[in-house]
């Protein structure tokens, strides 16, 4: 990844969390067009966090990113005043979670979208809301919410690193309920 530099850091700082945002969705492309090449694949449930799927985990990914653009004012200059940004609106169960050719759309044309977050800068305060099942306001950064799309790799229990929105969808579905994780 070859990143330009300048005489300002902070356009230093607003480059470089654009290619790693345009990294993060090229892996995802990667991994489309390498391992995860059919529908299939998409919607197989995950025996160690329940009620998932890598469509699921590829759909929130995806919608990070672009309620993340989406908080973006409509104007081409770099935003100056405080965004507001809920992760909690986005939509569940698209056919990007089910259908390969949609996963690869979505996400082609997220790569395109990310050149709308080029010139934010990196210490952009951002208003992060959400639902913990209480409405929660928190102080974030463009650069924390750019990075943040990463994950652990651990045994851990079922609602471990799952939304608390997504907790309590699941509980007022009657179709995802979570279960016991397996031993291991």
């Amino acid at each position: 990844m070859s990143i330009e530099t300048s005489t300002n850091p902070e356009v230093d700082a607003s480059e470089a969390l654009y290619h790693i945002a345009v990294h993060y969705i090229q892996q995802t492309l990667d991994l489309l067009t390498s391992t995860v090449t059919e529908d299939e694949h998409l919607s197989f449930s995950s025996n160690l966090i329940p009620g998932s799927t890598i469509g699921k985990h590829l759909r929130h990914l995806h919608q990070h990113f672009l309620l993340l653009l989406s908080s973006l004012p409509s104007s081409s200059s770099a935003p100056t005043e405080p965004l507001s940004l809920s992760y909690d609106v986005r939509s569940r169960n698209l056919a990007s979670e089910t259908s390969h050719a949609a996963a690869v759309a979505s996400f082609e044309d997220l790569k395109e979208r990310l050149a709308e977050g080029r010139n934010v800068p990196s210490g952009l305060s951002v208003k992060l809301e959400a639902v913990t099942p209480v409405v929660v306001q928190v102080e974030s950064s463009w650069a924390r919410e750019v990075i943040a799309v990463g994950e652990l790799h651990l045994s851990v229990p079922p609602d471990f690193g799952v939304a608390p929105s997504t907790l309590a969808f699941r509980d007022s579905s009657s179709t995802e309920k979570l279960v016991d994780p397996p031993k291991l």
